[in-house]
């Protein structure tokens, strides 16, 4: 059922599909089987999963960045004297 939970992960990562479907289509029979074996492996629910990895998503989309790769921190202008 390891593969079948990495399968829903992805599913649920990119997709829009009802749980209930996405635990057909890994094998797992039933929305209650499905949530189990992630309890088991993930600690989570797959609603729960789905909600955190799209948050962290919408996250890491909203970082600017003032030169390729490096972050702007947020804080207080400071004056700079040449």
């Amino acid at each position: 059922m390891v593969v079948a939970a990495a399968r829903a992960q992805e599913l649920l990562e990119t997709t829009d599909l009802p749980i209930e479907a996405i635990s057909q289509r890994c094998g797992f029979g039933t929305l209650v089987t499905m949530r189990q074996h992630f309890a088991k492996l993930l600690r989570t629910s797959p609603t729960a999963y789905r909600r955190s990895y799209r948050a962290r998503a919408d996250a890491a989309r909203s970082v600017q960045v003032w030169a390729p790769g490096v972050p702007i921190i947020p804080g207080p202008l400071v004056d700079v004297e040449p």
